[in-house]
């Protein structure tokens, strides 16, 4: 592959990704999303998210809430504590496959 252009090669695998991105939503999400929030490193590529923005609405990263995406692991944990202390279903059933919801986690003293 030493005649490929390495801007050709890198265009072509984001291109790649956002289109594998936006058909896995389009095949697994059947209901309206108000919005789509993307975090981690993925959510720094500006060429990326702008082709995923071209075909799927409400298309956000984490920095446009003044959240950093370096820490969607400690707010994913902030989040699904606040559900769990609020006793609140933390699972997506038509997602993951599991056969109900379930409050996920559990308080315990020591």
């Amino acid at each position: 592959y030493s005649n490929i252009d390495k801007y050709d090669l890198v265009i072509t695998v984001t291109a790649f990704t956002a289109k594998s991105i936006i058909k896995a939503y389009k095949d697994f999400i059947k209901e309206p999303l108000d919005r789509i929030i993307f975090c981690g490193g993925g959510a720094y590529n500006k060429t990326l998210i702008g082709m995923i923005k071209e075909e799927l609405q409400n298309v956000f990263i984490l920095e446009d809430f003044n959240m950093s995406s370096d820490a969607k692991e400690a707010i994913q944990f902030a989040v699904l504590g606040n559900e769990c202390i609020n006793n609140q279903f933390a699972n997506l059933p038509k997602v993951t496959g599991a056969s109900k919801q379930v409050v996920l986690g559990r308080i315990t003293n020591g």
